[in-house]
């Protein structure tokens, strides 16, 4: 599906701009977010105008197709394009994120536009007062709880190395070059580090693409 393609492509681009601008999430209004427009798509929000986030990414009008950022002689749409940078960009009332450095874990209250940037309202789990951070700063220290079912194929956005979700909701996955019973068994994070985001394999039917332990690959 052309969607799913499109999911990859703004992966590979969420990876590009966090190496290269770590607050770019801060900036976005995907209210006003139209991909057809050198003004108002990913980069243009982002650099002002869309040639000129290719300058200071340093890549090429087709490299910034492959990265999702337009689709000028892709397979996607702008449409599928703009829903695929909105889901991500879109923090849910309700979600759980866990801390990338301790077992602390809080979900999602709200977020909001304040001064031209974007904020989110979060607590802790356990209850306390809210607290309110930017969105780039809340995502340094915060990660999504994965919501894949044990044994749902992944594949690294950007490498292509593919991956199985360990555990229902967990942190780990397992690395499908690997054999049964080797040292495959690794941390998402960890995974995501060397091969991009992780990014569900899907049928051409839209249906996760679910394994087993066995799965040879």
């Amino acid at each position: 599906m052309s969607e799913n393609k499109a999911n990859e492509a703004v992966a590979k681009g969420i990876a590009k701009l966090d190496a290269n601008k770590s607050d770019w999430r801060d900036v976005i209004d995907v209210k006003t977010l139209v991909m057809s427009s050198g003004d108002n798509c990913v980069l243009g929000q982002i650099f002002d105008t869309y040639d000129e986030g290719l300058d200071k990414l340093g890549i090429s009008t087709y490299t910034g197709r492959e990265l999702g950022f337009d689709e000028e002689y892709s397979d996607y749409t702008y449409q599928e394009l703009k829903d695929a940078w909105t889901k991500v960009l879109t923090l849910k009332t309700g979600d759980l994120y866990k801390a990338l450095y301790s077992s602390d874990r809080v979900k999602i209250v709200k977020t909001v536009r304040l001064d031209d940037k974007n904020y989110v309202i979060w607590q802790y789990t356990g209850g306390g007062t809210p607290s309110i951070s930017k969105v780039s700063t809340f995502l340094a220290s915060y990660r999504p709880v994965p919501k894949e079912k044990a044994g749902t194929i992944l594949r690294g956005s950007t490498t292509g190395k593919l991956f199985m979700a360990a555990i229902e909701g967990g942190d780990n996955v397992w690395d499908l070059s690997k054999s049964y019973g080797s040292v495959g068994h690794i941390t998402r994070a960890g995974a995501e580090r060397d091969h991009g985001k992780l990014v569900v394999v899907q049928t051409h039917m839209g249906r996760d693409v679910v394994g087993g332990m066995h799965l040879s690959i």
